[in-house]
């Protein structure tokens, strides 16, 4: 009995030692594994280190590609426009001196092109600003009586080089006072005129104002044209950049075809939408949903202005500084205010801008933004501090900048 319980001590023992031996080469075998998992994480944590400084290397590469774009966009922009300006502002004023019938329509032409050059280069711009998110929307009051004046002021030229019929129709009792983002509501009901006028060679291009009492969006503009159509397959790409309805369309009416497409953006940036229907052959229907509250009724009257040129009988006396580095533009300023009563001072930068209204106060200020030795912003910034150092002696001045607009 005893030599038996003494066997089984032994086999106990003899499986306890076996057991102890296997949960060592386990522990070793663990220590080794995480061993080579510390060796894994730390290799991991080199790599993850390497992909965030790649990362922030490649953003702040982005940040400077966007940048070194947006300074590109700003210097063409300015180079271009400057020089286009003045020959649109020179050509205004030389319609309104006597001209033979030949000259006139040579004028008429030189007017007419460079109008659809700005166009092409403005929505060549405002495609880029699009196309990298800067799409602020800023819903304020205005008037859309305003809007419908400089659509017409617009449009008609246009349409009377091509003899074509130009009105707005909208219910009398329609309240014009409204909020939303204007300069972003004109610049796509102008598109959309343009795009009816360039693609219509006879007949009428009307502008169409509904407004829906129920439900949004409220109101409804639409430019009905005469025009040549668009077939079916090609009215659901009409709103894709850089598409017009066809190939031979685009080499025949000239343009870039972004017109349609910034309009659609900037819809839909307002939370509306735009829709197009169209028979081939007869014309076309441009619709923009957009919801426009009416401003309160006791702020409506604030907001009706007269947008009627003033003549220079009724012109009040003031003093004007214009502020530009280049010189054409100066002499556009003057030509057109040689028959008011008002009395310009130049400058061809900020600085010299500064030091003029040190010794002199001005009604208005016309501030040029991209000049050298001082721009326009940080001068106007300084001037607005003169004036509050000065007190109430320079309350009434007004400030217009400007990069050639």
């Amino acid at each position: 009995m005893e030599n038996n319980r003494q066997s089984d001590g032994k086999r106990r023992i003899e499986e306890l030692e076996d057991e102890c031996a296997y949960l060592q080469k386990k522990i070793s075998r663990l220590q080794g594994q995480l061993h080579h998992q510390k060796k894994i994480d730390t290799i991991n944590r080199g790599l993850l280190q390497q992909a965030n400084v790649k990362i922030q290397h490649y953003h702040e590469q982005g940040r400077l590609e966007d940048r070194s774009k947006s300074d590109f966009l700003a210097n063409m922009s300015h180079e271009i426009r400057t020089p286009l300006n003045i020959i649109l502002g020179m050509a205004n004023l030389l319609a309104e001196t006597e001209l033979d019938p030949t000259q006139s329509q040579y004028l008429s032409s030189l007017r007419l092109t460079g109008r659809q050059l700005m166009e092409i280069l403005n929505n060549i711009l405002e495609f880029s600003r699009i196309e990298a998110g800067k799409i602020a929307v800023e819903p304020e009051p205005f008037s859309l009586q305003k809007i419908i004046d400089q659509l017409e002021a617009s449009a008609l030229p246009l349409c009377l080089q091509k003899k074509l019929d130009f009105h707005v129709e909208h219910d009398p009792s329609l309240v014009m006072e409204r909020v939303g983002d204007s300069l972003k509501i004109f610049q796509i009901l102008l598109n959309l005129i343009n795009n009816a006028v360039k693609f219509t060679k006879k007949g009428s291009i009307i502008l169409k104002i509904n407004e829906e009492l129920s439900g949004e969006p409220n109101l409804i503009f639409s430019v009905i044209d005469t025009g040549i159509g668009i077939v079916e397959d090609q009215q659901e790409i009409i709103f894709d950049r850089f598409v017009q309805a066809g190939v031979l369309q685009d080499q025949q009416y000239g343009g870039a075809g972004l017109g349609l497409s910034i309009s659609q953006k900037l819809t839909r940036a307002m939370g509306g939408r735009l829709t197009v229907q169209s028979i081939l052959g007869k014309g076309s229907i441009f619709s923009c949903f957009l919801s426009l509250p009416p401003v309160a009724t006791s702020a409506r009257k604030e907001l009706r202005v007269d947008a009627s040129l003033i003549s220079p009988e009724d012109f009040p006396k003031m003093k004007i500084l214009a502020v530009d580095d280049t010189r054409e533009n100066i002499d556009v300023f003057k030509a057109y205010l040689k028959d008011y009563p008002v009395e310009l001072d130049t400058a061809e930068n900020g600085f010299v801008a500064l030091n003029a209204i040190r010794k002199k106060s001005y009604d208005i200020i016309l501030m040029d933004i991209r000049m050298p030795v001082m721009d326009g912003i940080t001068a106007t910034k300084k001037i607005r501090n003169f004036s509050k150092s000065v007190g109430k002696v320079h309350s009434n001045r007004r400030i217009a900048s400007y990069e050639n607009l």
